[in-house]
């Protein structure tokens, strides 16, 4: 039933295909399947598949949408001041993943689910940026102490309270990717020096570009091949979500051919041809993507036998762990680095296992031990 739900899925995400007919049964995966996959919004944009579901599937569709849309009234109120904020300092904020699409590449920046805006900056304004978000009512959460071996953070996740309650997240990085392994994928001047305006958000936001977004969605779908990400409470990974497939459908159809020499060539160079190849043929296949067929004939043509597909798809948790501790600059940082990976802060064990949220922190951190053992005993070999 999940399949055929995902299958009507795909279907209402495309221009050129048919509604197939579903079940009673099939129906009720309808709703929990477009929440996993975040297209529940582009659904309901869709008023001839909305057409085909009983009212019982319909409307907590639309309901889903209007919360949307309302979440990203909020949402933009409260990260627009931070990021001309940033601007008006001097600093560079370059706009990531789900909100520079939301902005630039999809008809309302509401059909783009997503539960935080992720921003690069450069590392050696670390302070500066750390100060404006305190001062707009910003909380840093999630991630270690800020002190001794801070070098090794790549990211941190810092979060507000709008005055109707709701909370609202900027993930801020410091460089694009955030393990360690991962960080020469993307040199963070080169990306900050190509990003382009955003004024759809604000005429001082700035976003990757369309080409190192491809590159960053095609890599970032696969680095939740294996690690965990969230659909509210639910902790999953699986590098399938349509929500993703979909940002991809979009940014290809805005490439040339330079860009898709660029992007081929940086995927032969980096060894993540077949992490690429995968998400490309994923979006030609299910989405009907104007891929190039001579791209994906490149990337056919390239043996991975090292590097980050490697990392992503096939290193145990240990091996991981070892490439990024050798990747992770200084003693102090490697130090830092381990604490947070073996003794996460209270915080983000509490985040992870809502579930257990007043527990004591031994307990939580046994938890992720049995989690992670449980995974490795049932890892297909």
């Amino acid at each position: 039933m999940i399949a055929a739900a995902d299958a009507f899925l795909v279907a209402a995400l495309r221009d050129d295909a048919g509604l197939p007919e579903l079940t009673e049964a099939v129906f009720d995966q309808v709703l929990p399947r477009a929440l996993h996959h975040g297209v529940a919004a582009l659904l309901v944009a869709r008023p001839d598949v909305l057409a085909r579901l009983p009212g019982e599937v319909r409307s907590p569709l639309q309901s889903q949408a209007r919360a949307e849309a309302m979440w990203e009234l909020r949402h933009r109120h409260v990260i627009v001041p931070v990021i001309e904020a940033f601007a008006a300092a001097g600093i560079p904020a370059i706009v990531l993943k789900g909100t520079a699409l939301a902005y630039s590449l999809y008809p309302s920046p509401a059909l783009r689910q997503r539960g935080d805006t992720d921003i690069l900056f450069p590392k050696g304004r670390a302070e500066a940026v750390r100060r404006i978000l305190q001062t707009h009512g910003f909380k840093r959460s999630r991630d270690s102490k800020i002190g001794a071996g801070a070098e090794a953070i790549r990211q941190e996740l810092w979060s507000s309270q709008a005055a109707d309650g709701t909370e609202h997240a900027i993930d801020v990085h410091w460089g694009v990717m955030n393990a360690w392994s991962l960080a020469g994928l993307f040199e963070s001047d080169e990306v900050i020096s190509r990003a382009e305006p955003l004024p759809r958000l604000s005429p001082l936001a700035r976003r990757i570009g369309n080409a190192d977004a491809l590159y960053h969605a095609c890599v970032h779908r696969g680095v939740h091949i294996r690690s965990p990400y969230y659909v509210g409470q639910d902790v999953l990974s699986g590098g399938d979500r349509l929500i993703w497939l979909h940002d991809i459908h979009l940014i290809v159809a805005t490439l040339g051919d330079e860009d898709w020499r660029k992007v081929t060539a940086r995927a032969v160079r980096d060894g993540t041809a077949d992490l690429c190849l995968d998400a490309l043929k994923g979006a030609r296949q299910r989405l009907g993507s104007s891929v190039p067929s001579e791209v994906l004939e490149e990337l056919e043509g390239r043996v991975v036998t090292d590097g980050p597909s490697v990392y992503l798809a096939r290193a145990s948790f240990g091996q991981r762990l070892r490439a990024d501790l050798s990747a992770v600059p200084g003693l102090g940082g490697k130090i830092a680095f381990l604490r947070s990976v073996l003794f996460p802060a209270r915080d983000y064990m509490a985040a992870k296992y809502p579930d257990m949220a007043r527990s004591p922190v031994a307990l939580l951190h046994l938890r992720r031990l049995r989690d992670r053992l449980r995974r490795a005993r049932h890892r297909p070999s």
